[in-house]
């Protein structure tokens, strides 16, 4: 009778190994050997995070924009994404994409930028330039995401979007949850 609370904490811990394991398995931010690659994982000190050269894409065409849902409903922007831009690497596990802010004056703002799910920073590579081109920024620097203020809409799409348990989601669940987002569902 003494050691019974011991069997189901035990049980447990198996239930709980067993489920990573599955969890791992579907997850492209394991590497082969079903492990965390050493830069994401806490307890191991891997090699310096470094990011890869990008090549700026295509400035965006309205066909391929998607609308975001945010969640203010107080802001006066409409926020889009465009889908063909949109990337999660591999290697340096950023996702990057294109967004166009449009205000209800239809006034727009382009930005090319990458998100880093476990810093919560972001960086903006180039903004449009007017005549449908991309202009690369001659400094760009990682940027903390904050919940205040006029980019709150970054931590938005962080949370609900683009991030899990400080792990990038795979490009297709991204888009899947930005083309079935219920109209309100973050509104609070």
């Amino acid at each position: 009778m003494k050691y019974y609370p011991l069997t189901v904490l035990f049980g447990l811990c198996l239930l709980l190994q067993f489920s990573a394991a599955d969890a791992r398995g579907k997850n492209t931010i394991f590497d082969d050997s079903g492990d965390l690659a050493d830069q994401d994982n806490p307890f191991v000190e891997g090699p310096e995070w470094k990011e890869t050269k990008l090549k700026l894409p295509a400035y965006p065409k309205d066909g391929d924009l998607m609308e975001m849902e945010v969640d203010d409903h107080s802001d006066r922007f409409t926020y889009y994404l465009d889908e063909k831009s949109l990337t999660v690497s591999k290697e340096d596990y950023v996702v990057r994409y294109t967004m166009v802010v449009e205000s209800s004056r239809g006034t727009r703002n382009v930005f090319y930028e990458g998100i880093r799910c476990n810093t919560e920073e972001y960086k903006t590579y180039a903004f449009g330039a007017g005549k449908g081109k991309l202009r690369a920024r001659k400094k760009p620097e990682w940027r903390p995401v904050l919940e205040t203020g006029r980019t709150r809409f970054r931590a938005h799409m962080m949370q609900y979007y683009f991030c899990e348990w400080k792990l990038p989601r795979q490009r297709q669940i991204i888009v899947s949850k930005i083309k079935h987002a219920a109209p309100g569902e973050f509104m609070n």
